[in-house]
């Protein structure tokens, strides 16, 4: 197994890529929805937007469990099953 610092260390890292892939996507979003023109879509539109929100949503569903992971080993030191080998 990993030693406590570098099973921080990898989580830690983990948070912070999420993160900045979240944040990349939510931009990505909010220009996608703001370049609709006259804030109505037209068809294509609406299938950029939708793509826009689905992959914003996947990086935030991976934000959120990178936390989780984070959180569950800090807090209560549970080590992730892929870094206990």
């Amino acid at each position: 197994m990993a030693s406590d610092r570098n099973i921080e260390e990898i989580l830690r890292h983990d948070v912070e890529r999420t993160h900045r892939v979240y944040k990349a996507e939510a931009a990505i979003l909010q220009r996608t929805v703001r370049d609709a023109p006259s804030g109505i879509p037209y068809p294509d539109s609406v299938t950029r937007i939708k793509n826009a929100a689905d992959s914003h949503d996947r990086a935030l569903s991976a934000y959120r469990l990178a936390l989780q992971r984070f959180n569950d080993y800090h807090l209560r030191r549970i080590v992730p099953d892929d870094l206990k080998a």
